[in-house]
């Protein structure tokens, strides 16, 4: 937790008031963010079950596998006109850790990557009516390497852990300590992957890019247990301190998981938009 209290002080962001958004204050932030996506969900027509009542939400690998979760709402109380009478954070973020299962470590930067999906057709088709196959599965650390490499581990756990291939993970010789013998440390790609490891993210190119895009539309699930509130929230925050960026639409999604194409009808109505103003 203090590496992350520094990290966050160290973003130079703001928040609404133009105070330092600081772990001081961000909790309270992401709670009116919350509340604000409740508020939103009602107006909008949907519902939320009553304070001290049981629901049931679809979730991910919970219940022995049954992808339904069964819970209390101990945590807001709203009425039909979305005024929030009550609502209490540590309540409801452990709602959102019930969502799914923790992922096995080492997360994204998996130990090996296998390739039976890439000769799976996805069922979609090029422009030219060629046959789109699925990529190789295992996590992030396909976006890393080489041109010539499935994979490699960008991070030292998952490359001194690396298992070295198995009946699964095809080995890779030039990925990882037991292939290669070198550590982390001594892995000569070591350089090159944490450059490729910056590059995907967004922050530390936000007010320093001249051709940045002008208009930004953010959403991130309410109950997105993978994907932490404050990645969505402070790109938004990083955006709105850009004087070249016009505008910054950033929401939470209520009642939503670690998903997408749950907004899309309003995500095209707001591209039409900035199409129709012109700007």
């Amino acid at each position: 937790m203090s590496a992350f209290v520094g990290y966050q002080a160290g973003l130079g962001l703001k928040n609404d008031a133009g105070a330092a958004l600081t772990t001081d204050n961000l909790l309270a932030a992401l709670q009116a963010e919350i509340q604000k996506a409740a508020r939103a969900h009602v107006l909008g027509g949907g519902t939320v079950v009553a304070f001290g009542a049981s629901g049931t939400t679809a979730a991910n690998g919970v219940a022995g596998g049954s992808g339904t979760l069964s819970y209390q709402n101990d945590f807001i109380d709203i009425d039909a006109t979305g005024t929030v009478s009550y609502f209490n954070m540590s309540n409801y973020l452990k709602y959102v850790a019930k969502q799914s299962r923790l992922k096995a470590m080492p997360s994204f930067d998996q130990v090996g990557q296998t390739a039976i999906l890439s000769t799976t057709a996805t069922g979609d088709t090029t422009a030219s009516g060629a046959v789109v196959y699925g990529n190789y599965h295992g996590g992030e650390s396909n976006l890393f390497g080489t041109a010539s490499q499935v994979y490699a581990n960008f991070t030292e756990w998952g490359w001194n852990h690396n298992n070295g291939g198995d009946a699964v993970n095809a080995r890779q010789a030039d990925v990882g300590l037991l292939n290669t013998g070198l550590t982390w440390a001594a892995n000569p790609q070591r350089e090159a992957l944490l450059k490729q490891y910056r590059l995907i993210n967004a922050l530390p190119f936000i007010g320093k890019t001249d051709g940045i895009t002008r208009h930004w539309r953010i959403r991130n699930g309410a109950r997105d247990r993978d994907t932490s509130f404050t990645v969505a929230f402070n790109l938004s925050r990083a955006l709105k301190a850009d004087p070249l960026v016009k505008n910054v639409d950033f929401a939470l999604q209520w009642d939503t998981g670690h998903a997408g194409n749950y907004d899309v009808q309003s995500a095209f109505a707001w591209i039409d938009a900035r199409l129709a103003a012109g700007d």
